[in-house]
């Protein structure tokens, strides 16, 4: 997100810059030649196009789909002592009590334990419910939530 903000201050700049000596030209600042030659034409396209490239950019960048990391934290055992099989992992999203997706789960051991990541398509009025399978038949799940937080009790069935 920094990066592209980054992009977006460094492309307004160039942008005004460019207006400002698109206007200078326009006005005569740099002499007549310059006022009558086809700087002064095109100039004001390329400005339009500009601002019209960044419009696209900010708005592209800001509707881009969210990823939800959610930590996972099992009952009464450490996260190393589960042997999760992340082939048999699902999810199921609801909306007003209506299942809307269900799914496999991408789950993956990092850094502090078990983390999976909820589809982008998931949104806040909706709930998850986590569901998995360890390779000797227990069986977990994580009470329905919202998808805005990220740390998650895995509990026993």
């Amino acid at each position: 997100m920094r990066e592209r903000m980054i992009f977006l201050i460094a492309f307004l700049g160039i942008t005004i810059l460019t207006a400002v000596i698109v206007l200078f030209a326009n006005i005569g600042f740099f002499g007549e030649d310059v006022r009558t030659s086809d700087f002064s034409k095109w100039g004001i396209g390329a400005v339009l196009a500009e601002v019209v490239g960044a419009t696209v950019i900010a708005f592209k960048g800001s509707f881009a789909p969210t990823v939800v990391k959610v930590n996972l934290e099992f009952e009464n055992e450490p996260s190393s002592g589960v042997d999760i099989d992340v082939d048999k992992c699902t999810f199921t999203i609801r909306e007003s009590g209506n299942i809307v997706s269900t799914g496999k789960l991408d789950l993956v051991f990092g850094f502090g334990g078990w983390q999976c990541t909820l589809p982008s398509t998931v949104t806040s009025n909706q709930s998850v419910q986590l569901d998995f399978i360890e390779r000797n038949g227990h069986t977990w799940w994580v009470k329905p939530f919202v998808p805005n937080l990220i740390s998650q009790r895995v509990n026993l069935r």
